[in-house]
C-alpha cells in the first residue's frame, strides 16, 4: 500500500471514442476539467469494453497527449485503492445512463469513500434545458425539419426514457421537430414517416452525443440505404457540437465541485 493520499481523486468515466474526432472531444473535456481543478489529480476510465479491446489489439493503450491509460472503472478503482487513495469523486462523463454507467456506479470501491456524479440527462432539468439550448439552431419547420440524435441503448430500454421525453417536448413545442435514437425507443421509423409527411424540403440533424463518431458519417449521413438521410430522402446537414456545449460542460464542472465538497 502506498502512502495515503490526502486529497480526493477525480475519476472521470466515459464510454470512450474510437475515432480521432471523438477522442479530441474527450481530450478537450480533460483539459477543461484539469484547468478547473488544478489542485486535484484527474484520472479516467472507459466503459465501452469492446472498443477498448479492439484498440489494445491494435497496440493502442492510452488516450490523449498526456497518455491516459485505457482501463475500466473497476480497474481504475482497484488501482486508486492500491495507491492509497481514500476519497474519489467519480463523475460519469456521459450523456445518459446505460449499463456502462451502472457498471461504473456499482464497481467495488475497495474500502474507499466514492461519491458519484450522474450522466447529464439523469437530471430532469437538463432534459428541457438541452432542448432550449439548441432551439435557436432548429430548422424553421416549414422548409427545414429538425431531428435530434440520441444514441440510446441495446437493451434495458428504461434508460431511453429521457429520449422519449425529449421527443414529446419537441413535438408539443416546435414545428416539425423530432428525435430519433440509434438504439432502443423511440427509434427512427415514426420520425422518418413524420419528416416525410411534413412538407419540408430539408432536414437538419442535431447530435445529442458527446463525442463525434462514425455514427454521424455512416448511420446518419451515410450513403447506405439504411442511413437516416437516405431513409428520409431529403438534403441534410448536421450540427455536432454537444461535447463543447456550455450547458453540458457546466453541468459536469458543477457536479464535480459538489462531489469534492
Amino acid at each position: 500500500m502506498s502512502e495515503v493520499k490526502a486529497k480526493p481523486v477525480i475519476a472521470l468515466v466515459a464510454d470512450g471514442a474510437a475515432d480521432p474526432a471523438g477522442q479530441k472531444t474527450l481530450e478537450d473535456m480533460d483539459k477543461l476539467i484539469c484547468d478547473k481543478f488544478p489542485e486535484y489529480e484527474v484520472r479516467w476510465a472507459f466503459q465501452a469494453v469492446y472498443m477498448i479491446k479492439a484498440m489494445k489489439a491494435r497496440g493502442i493503450n492510452t488516450f490523449f497527449e498526456r497518455q491516459v491509460p485505457l482501463m475500466s472503472a473497476d480497474e481504475l478503482l482497484a488501482m486508486l485503492a492500491e495507491e492509497g487513495t481514500r476519497d474519489v469523486a467519480l463523475q460519469c462523463l456521459m450523456m445518459h445512463e446505460s449499463s456502462f454507467s451502472r457498471n461504473a456506479l456499482d464497481a467495488d470501491n475497495h474500502g474507499m469513500k466514492v461519491k458519484c456524479g450522474m450522466p447529464f440527462l439523469s437530471a430532469e432539468d437538463n432534459i428541457k434545458a438541452v432542448v432550449a439550448a439548441y432551439a435557436p439552431s432548429f430548422g424553421d419547420g416549414v422548409e427545414t425539419a429538425t431531428v435530434l440524435i440520441g444514441h440510446g441503448v441495446f437493451k434495458d430500454f428504461e434508460y431511453n426514457d429521457c429520449f422519449l421525453k425529449i421527443d414529446r417536448i419537441l413535438r408539443e413545442t416546435y414545428r416539425n421537430a423530432f428525435l430519433g435514437t440509434l438504439h432502443g425507443p423511440p427509434g427512427i421509423d415514426q420520425m422518418v414517416a413524420d419528416v416525410k409527411n411534413s412538407g419540408c424540403r430539408n432536414v437538419r440533424f442535431v447530435s445529442l452525443m458527446i463525442a463525434t463518431s462514425e455514427h454521424i458519417t455512416e448511420d446518419i449521413l451515410g450513403d447506405g440505404e439504411e442511413s437516416w438521410k437516405s431513409r428520409i430522402g431529403l438534403p441534410a446537414e448536421v450540427i455536432d457540437n454537444m461535447g463543447k456545449n456550455p450547458i453540458l460542460t457546466g453541468y459536469f464542472v458543477d457536479s464535480i465541485t459538489k462531489l469534492l465538497a
